[in-house]
């Protein structure tokens, strides 16, 4: 109303899970999401409406990748008193970060599921690192990535894992239910 607009924009209160449009959806613009694609649905509701979208409909973002990576567990409890929220910075990698999902039009999976190899990683102890980047529109070459957006900035998840010559040999397998809360989702193997 405050912008001249409501002779052509129809608010719908409702879950965008599982709204249906009556018609071809040409602009989708979708941000529920929180650091590893976690706690917000926005796999669920973009698995729902972007198949909505009319063909040469634009989806915002076009894409978005969940990025992963080890810090040591000691460079994480220095910013502790800085960073309460358990903030990382690129320089603290031990491994990564490295892409392991990216959700699209055309991949709008709900799970995210990877591994990654702990070979190389000396003996420690480490958490686990996500981040995303987000691609806002193809012809915008816009991304948002690293500390630009609390959406995209790189955090320590919880739990610790200690890596020791034994787990060296194996790897970090990593499975969690997209938008939903991040308890128990890794295990070595």
């Amino acid at each position: 109303r405050n912008l001249g607009l409501s002779d052509r924009v129809k608010v719908v209160a409702t879950d965008a899970k599982k709204y249906r449009h009556d018609k071809p959806i040409d602009l989708l613009i979708s941000e529920t999401m929180y650091v590893g694609l976690t706690e917000e649905p926005l796999a669920q509701i973009l698995a729902n409406l972007a198949p909505q979208l009319a063909e040469d409909g634009i989806m915002i973002p076009e894409w978005v990748t969940i990025d992963a990576g080890l810090v040591d567990t000691g460079q994480i409890s220095i910013k502790m008193d800085e960073y309460p929220d358990r903030r990382v910075f690129p320089q603290a990698y031990v491994l990564g970060p490295v892409e392991v999902l990216r959700l699209t039009r055309d991949n709008l999976t709900t799970v995210a599921d990877f591994r990654l190899s702990v070979k190389q990683i000396p003996v420690g102890s480490y958490n686990l690192v996500l981040s995303s980047r987000l691609g806002l529109h193809e012809g915008s070459g816009l991304v948002l990535f690293g500390l630009e957006s609390s959406v995209t900035a790189p955090f320590a998840m919880p739990g610790t894992m200690v890596i020791d010559d034994v787990s060296r040999r194996v790897s970090l397998a990593v499975k969690y239910e997209l938008g939903g809360p991040i308890d128990e989702f890794w295990e070595m193997v």
